[in-house]
């Protein structure tokens, strides 16, 4: 009866571990080499294990924020 128990909290304790999976974000900003801002560029964030990949358009600053990806290669 006690290992029945021990198993029940190994599996309760290890699903949640399992199904916390982290994301991450990319912020930049897009300059010339004489460091002057360039707005409107698309930067592209892709995985290349998964191919799946997110667009972005820098501002009027030359920033670029991109949220939620999954960290990858």
């Amino acid at each position: 009866m006690t290992r029945s128990w021990v198993l029940l909290l190994a599996i309760g304790l290890a699903v949640p571990a399992y199904a916390q999976q982290g994301t991450s974000e990319i912020r930049g900003r897009v300059v010339d080499q004489q460091g002057a801002v360039l707005p409107g560029v698309v930067v592209v964030a892709r995985n290349q294990d998964t191919g799946n990949y997110r667009e972005m358009v820098s501002n009027a600053d030359g920033t670029f924020f991109i949220s939620g990806i999954r960290p990858g290669s």
